[in-house]
C-alpha cells in the first residue's frame, strides 16, 4: 500500500495563505490611506478670521479654536504681544502664519497638527548695501 501526500497542504492550507495574504495587503493599504489623509490635514483646513489690533497669541489661540492646530514655542523666542491685524476669509493656516509672523524672526514647521515656531536662524539683514547673514554654524562638541 502507497499513500500519495500532496506537495503544500492541499486545497485548505492554500485557501488560508491567499486569505491571510488578502487581510495583510488590506490592512496596509488602509494605514497607507490614513497616514495619508493625516498629513494633508494642513492643507485643506481653511480658516476665516477677523482680528484688528491683537496680539500675536490672540492669533494662536484663534487659529487652535478654529482648528485642530495646537502650537508649540518658548515664550523667549517670540514676542507674543507684537499687535497684528489678520483679516481673512478661507485662507490655509500656513498662509495666515507667513503674513503675521514675518520680519519677527521666527519660523514654523507644520507637522501633522502641530505648529511648531522657532527662531529663525537664518536671518539676513542688509547694512550699507552689503548683506549680512546670521547663519548659525553649529561648532563641534568638546568631549
Amino acid at each position: 500500500m502507497k499513500r500519495k501526500f500532496q506537495k503544500g497542504g492541499g486545497f485548505l492550507s492554500r485557501h488560508k495563505r491567499l486569505l491571510l495574504i488578502m487581510k495583510l495587503t488590506i490592512f496596509l493599504v488602509f494605514s497607507g490611506l490614513m497616514t495619508v489623509s493625516a498629513s494633508i490635514y494642513s492643507q485643506v483646513t481653511k480658516l476665516t478670521l477677523d482680528l484688528n489690533g491683537v496680539s500675536i497669541l490672540d492669533v494662536f489661540k484663534a487659529v487652535e479654536a478654529q482648528s485642530e492646530f495646537v502650537f508649540i514655542y518658548k515664550s523667549e523666542a517670540i514676542d507674543l504681544n507684537k499687535k497684528v491685524n489678520v483679516n481673512v476669509v478661507g485662507i490655509t493656516v500656513d498662509k495666515i502664519l507667513e503674513s503675521v509672523l514675518q520680519n519677527s524672526g521666527v519660523k514654523f514647521e507644520i507637522n501633522k497638527k502641530q505648529i511648531i515656531i522657532t527662531p529663525d536662524r537664518t536671518i539676513s539683514s542688509i547694512q550699507d548695501g552689503k548683506i549680512i547673514s546670521n547663519d548659525v554654524v553649529q561648532q563641534p562638541r568638546k568631549k
